[in-house]
């Protein structure tokens, strides 16, 4: 399947309660969407405009289980593993950038992906819905 492998906040724009607009669209991907699903439950909440928190496990579960929810066929068991390491992946992938940050001297808030990974780190790999 072929979808966007950045679905962050900063890369959507909406109106009325529905999204109007997607940017950043150089990180088109062609994976199982599983995949596109996991990577978009692991970061959905960075960079909005309230709380750019990265999404906690239960709230990366709760993404999951609302975007299964509304598929034609629900993902199996295998599929929903993948969809949890994908979000694992990609919040190890922000906590890394964030530790690199911090070799400049930028100290991560209590949200950011370093901070949120460090209080749950075993729980991405628990994530099922």
């Amino acid at each position: 399947m072929a979808g966007h492998g950045d679905w962050v906040c900063q890369n959507i724009r909406f109106r009325d309660g529905e999204v109007a607009a997607t940017f950043d669209w150089d990180s088109l991907i062609g994976v199982p969407e599983a995949v596109i699903a996991g990577l978009s439950a692991g970061a959905y909440t960075e960079g909005g405009t309230g709380d750019a928190s990265a999404p906690s496990p239960e709230e990366a579960a709760l993404f999951l289980a609302d975007y299964d929810a509304r598929r034609a066929a629900r993902f199996t068991p295998s599929e929903q593993a993948v969809a949890a390491a994908a979000a694992a992946w990609v919040i190890a992938y922000n906590a890394r950038c964030g530790l690199s940050a911090m070799d400049h001297g930028l100290s991560p808030g209590a949200g950011s992906p370093p901070r949120v990974l460090e209080r749950n780190r075993d729980g991405y790999r628990r994530v099922r819905w």
